[in-house]
């Protein structure tokens, strides 16, 4: 088996050009510095996974830049007014939809197994602040009765 490393995860949020207001996710995944710890964006797993993941991201974001890329010049060369420029365009938005859902599927399981171990990772550290705490003496009972003899 491969020893685990660490893994550095970045959730990022891209805002469409294409269409205002829009916006999709992806993680930037990428190896840590060298003081990193396991924790909060870093996550364990094998350089294979990372090699994979990072593959996945950039797969994704090259689809989703040529999607808005063609709706883009779709609408800039067939504008409203020209004939059949808003069927065109319209055409071009549901290439666009399709190519953005294809996209997405194709990076859901990276993405979930991302966020499976981040998950996984933050279930571990509350399990262990709850255990320390409860094994943590209280302060008003030092088992010292305060007298002096």
């Amino acid at each position: 088996m491969t020893p685990c490393a660490l893994i550095s995860v970045t959730l990022v949020t891209g805002h469409s050009e294409a269409l205002p207001g829009e916006s999709y996710t992806y993680y930037t995944v990428d190896t840590p510095g060298l003081r990193a710890d396991l924790g909060r964006g870093t996550i364990e797993g094998t350089d294979a996974e990372r090699e994979t993941w990072a593959g996945a991201t950039e797969r994704y974001l090259t689809t989703v830049q040529a999607a808005e890329a063609a709706l883009l010049k779709a609408r800039q060369r067939w504008r409203g007014f020209l004939p059949g420029g808003r069927r065109r365009q319209y055409r071009a938005y549901q290439q666009y939809r399709r190519s953005m859902t294809v996209a997405a599927t194709a990076y859901l399981p990276a993405r979930d197994e991302i966020n499976r171990r981040l998950s996984h990772h933050r279930t571990e550290q509350l399990h262990a602040q709850r255990a320390k705490a409860q094994h943590a003496p209280s302060g008003s009972d030092s088992g010292a009765s305060g007298a002096t003899l």
